[in-house]
């Protein structure tokens, strides 16, 4: 039946069989060039992705100083950073973009000096510095809410709703021309750095950077010779009956930074002059222009790496799709062959069978036909074994079938394989050639470390040796160890220089020559050593008597000046711990003047309270004087003290008058902190355990200070103006008792008397 069903010829199949393997052959080489084409541009691709990491590399240590500026901001307002992270979590729930802080938005235009930074950054305050700017009340809502009310962490917020283009100058054009070709006069504080529009219009608007004139070093030397300070606050033109006007400038010399802050009373239409002396930049660091072009260098052959591996990437996706079809075709054709063989088998062997069946069939019948006179059992016994025999050869067709099925599976398998085989084969070629190349990078390193190592060891015996010759030509020991008399006089000598020393000798001859002899020498010699003798009588006595006296001071001194030194002690704690809050460096000596040769006070009334204090980094710290240090310096000094003295000791109240005036907005809100913290303490039951009263007298306090949220605060506000009254003997209860009731009694039209008591009321 198989025979009969076969649809080609066992002729016909050895053809297609034929035709079918000259089609995979082909199919064959067609892949093996496409995966050698394939292998070419992925090489190339990876050569170029590795250009392209070593430049990203270099590119990221350039742009390096970008992030070590934010690092750096971070570092000085370490609750940004969290304020940073709440913001990016909940950044969807704001209406418009939030940023901040404002000190990590705001960048230096290229041509920017490092004094330039440092006049900013001092100048624009801290609270702005390390604040957030959002564009509309919603917003501001939302980020007080959950950073200050919901984390408890400080934050100040500005709100921009709409961005100014034009800000005034205090110059006119005309006029700023003149002054700059005149004065040295460089340009406005906003107009040496960039920010984003918003935070541009909150440092205009709260910090007036585009009033702050910036000059250089002409500047500060009309400052200190023409008399520049009394040219610029005059007005091109008066406003409302006034000709001067505020103006802040900022200069530098050669080693100094200078920032003048000229205010105009409203009163006296005075001018009032305050000089400060910024520090260097801290966080608004200046990038060099050098570095700048190198960035761009570096981002342009990246660019063009990146365009060169994306003009490789379609060649390989073509390459990749036309290895995929080859090896699709390749795998078709295979499977084609292997069953045009397994058909050929099953033919030629079913064929065979055919053969030898029929072959057994005739014998059968013939002996049937020899044997018709046999009976009926023998022939449906043979009927029987030709059954059998049939059924066999089904079941040896069917397994036949099934084993060329798995002949088939496994045919596949075996392919697969060697597809990843040559896989494996290209990633162990590559790791071989990694591994040659890093064993030639330590070859070279350990001729260069052996060759440093032969260095040293050739200095140290250099060494060596001229110790030995210097100790051989100049021992300044004996063989015994000791010392001998040149290493006394060695240590004697204070002279540093040749020239120091043949001058000495020199002056010695001289006065050595300048000796003549005197025969009255002699005689007033013996009456001065006479002399001497009556006086080194006195002194003995006198020696007696004060170590007489001394003891009883010794013995009054021991305990009182342990008790002083516990109680600077605790002085100089509280003082250096105050100070270095603020980021200063302070402490509280005990100052005991000049001592005697015993090592005691040689007099009290010397005696004193050395205030040490540094207001810069790597600055030793010095004692407080008017003559070094400055105004707001003192005043922050002196302050300071005082909070450390007033826990120390007991006292109703205290009161200090316009402390904050001389100081800068940074030491301004720590003074303020440390003076709230200091005297809102909670009374104890003792009757001297409380701080007393604090009264601070001022005419202006800095906005957003977070201290006066303290309950245990009161604020008085003392008001100036046409209707308080002239004198204070018109203060009179009975008036304004009176004044109070016709008010609420009567409603006529009031009369001049009572207009002039409702006025003094």
């Amino acid at each position: 039946q198989l025979v009969k069903e076969a649809s080609h010829s066992p002729e016909e199949i050895e053809q297609q069989l034929q035709d079918t393997k000259t089609s995979m052959q082909e199919a064959n080489r067609a892949l093996r060039e496409t995966k050698a084409l394939l292998m070419d541009v992925t090489t190339d691709v990876s050569r170029h992705e590795e250009n392209a990491a070593f430049i990203q590399s270099k590119l990221a240590k350039q742009t390096d100083a970008k992030q070590q500026h934010s690092r750096q901001v971070f570092s000085k307002f370490p609750e940004a950073k969290q304020i940073c992270e709440i913001i990016g979590q909940h950044r969807s729930e704001f209406r418009k973009p939030v940023l901040g802080p404002v000190a990590n938005l705001v960048t230096p235009k290229p041509g920017t000096e490092s004094q330039h930074a440092a006049f900013l950054e001092q100048h624009v305050p801290t609270h702005l510095w390390k604040g957030f700017v959002v564009e509309t009340k919603e917003d501001q809502d939302l980020l007080y809410r959950l950073v200050r009310e919901e984390r408890e962490i400080p934050i100040n917020i500005f709100v921009v709703d709409r961005v100014e283009e034009n800000f005034p100058r205090p110059f006119s054009e005309r006029r700023w021309k003149t002054l700059k070709d005149n004065f040295g006069l460089e340009g406005y504080l906003d107009q040496f750095f960039d920010a984003p529009p918003s935070v541009f219009q909150a440092l205009r608007t709260q910090a007036k950077i585009h009033a702050v004139v910036v000059g250089g070093m002409k500047t500060q030397k009309a400052v200190d010779s023409d008399g520049l300070l009394d040219i610029l606050p005059q007005r091109d033109e008066p406003v409302n009956g006034k000709k001067l006007q505020n103006i802040v400038l900022c200069s530098h010399s050669q080693n100094e930074l200078y920032k003048y802050q000229i205010s105009v009373s409203e009163y006296s239409g005075k001018a009032n002059m305050r000089q400060d002396t910024p520090r260097p930049a801290t966080f608004m660091k200046i990038q060099d222009q050098e570095s700048d072009a190198i960035i761009q260098s570096l981002r342009r052959e990246l660019e063009q790496v990146h365009e060169q591996i994306g003009l490789l990437r379609p060649q390989i996706a073509s390459a990749e799709q036309k290895k995929e079809k080859y090896q699709a075709e390749s795998q078709d054709f295979h499977q084609q062959n292997q069953l045009w063989q397994t058909r050929l088998k099953d033919i030629n062997r079913a064929v065979t069978k055919q053969r030898t069946s029929q072959q057994k069939l005739d014998n059968f019948k013939k002996e049937l036909t020899d044997h018709d006179t046999s009976s009926q059992d023998t022939k449906k016994q043979l009927r029987a074994q030709i059954q059998q025999i049939t059924n066999a050869s089904v079941a040896v067709l069917l397994a036949h079938g099934k084993a060329n099925e798995n002949f088939i599976r496994c045919s596949h398998e075996i392919a697969r394989l060697k597809l990843q085989n040559s896989s494996v084969k290209a990633a162990h070629q590559k790791a071989h050639n990694d591994l040659t190349d890093a064993k030639a990078a330590f070859a070279g390193l350990e001729k260069d470390a052996v060759r440093v190592s032969n260095e040293f060891k050739k200095a140290k015996n250099g060494l060596e040796k001229l110790k030995a010759d210097a100790r051989e030509r100049a021992p300044l020991d004996d063989e015994a160890g000791n010392p001998l008399p040149l290493k006394a006089k060695l240590e004697e000598i204070e002279l540093d220089t040749v020239d120091e020393i043949d001058v000495a000798i020199e002056e010695c001859e001289q006065r050595a020559n300048a000796i003549h002899a005197n025969p009255q020498v002699i005689q007033q010699y013996e009456q001065k050593l006479k002399e001497q003798q009556d006086l080194q009588e006195k002194l003995e006595d006198a020696k007696n008597f004060r170590a007489s006296k001394a003891a009883d001071i010794e013995q009054k001194r021991s305990p009182w000046q342990s008790s002083l030194e516990n109680f600077i002690a605790k002085i100089d704690a509280k003082f250096s711990t105050y100070m270095a809050e603020m980021g200063n460096t302070g402490s509280v000596e005990l100052d005991m003047g000049e001592k005697d040769a015993e090592g005691n006070p040689a007099n009290f009334k010397s005696w004193g309270v050395k205030i040490m204090v540094s207001f810069r980094e790597n600055s030793k710290p010095q004692m407080l004087s008017a003559t070094r240090h400055s105004g707001g310096e003192r005043s922050v000094s002196t302050i300071l003290y005082l909070m450390a003295l007033q826990n120390l000791m007991v006292c109703p109240f205290r009161c200090v008058d316009e402390i904050n005036q001389g100081l800068d907005e940074t030491n301004e809100r720590g003074v303020f902190k440390r003076i709230v913290h200091n005297s809102c303490q909670t009374p104890q039951p003792g009757p001297l355990d409380h701080t007393g009263q604090y009264f601070l007298i001022t005419p202006k306090l800095l906005p957003n200070l977070y201290d006066m949220e303290e309950e245990a605060m009161t604020i008085l506000f003392v008001f100036n103006g046409q209707a308080s009254f002239a004198a204070p003997d018109e203060w009179d209860v009975s008036k304004i008792v009176g004044a109070a009731g016709d008010s609420a009694g009567q409603q006529e039209r009031p009369t001049k008397k009572r207009r002039s008591t409702e006025r003094a009321a």
